[in-house]
């Protein structure tokens, strides 16, 4: 449905779907939060891995890659280019 909203990773996985897996929420407002939990295996962390967080607004440009952090044991943080203020993990 959201192809073109997603249209690197579509090209990415050369249109097979099954390779993506992504987490979506309902609409934040500003200057709201969104709190997500993820179970990821310890194998992942330092292993060289990133995170990317991307931002789509409904009737604005989509911000592909707003967020990108190491994947690492000790955590890290960063903020966002255009929409989102800041994404953390622990």
């Amino acid at each position: 449905k959201y192809y073109d909203s997603l249209s690197g990773w579509y090209r990415m996985t050369g249109g097979d779907t099954r390779q993506v897996d992504g987490i979506t929420g309902a609409s934040v407002g500003a200057g709201r939060t969104l709190e997500i939990t993820l179970d990821l295996a310890d194998a992942l962390f330092d292993a060289g891995y990133t995170l990317h967080v991307d931002a789509s607004v409904e009737e604005m440009r989509d911000s592909p890659n707003e967020v990108e952090l190491p994947l690492t044991a000790a955590g890290a943080s960063a903020t966002g280019s255009r929409y989102i203020a800041s994404v953390s993990y622990k």
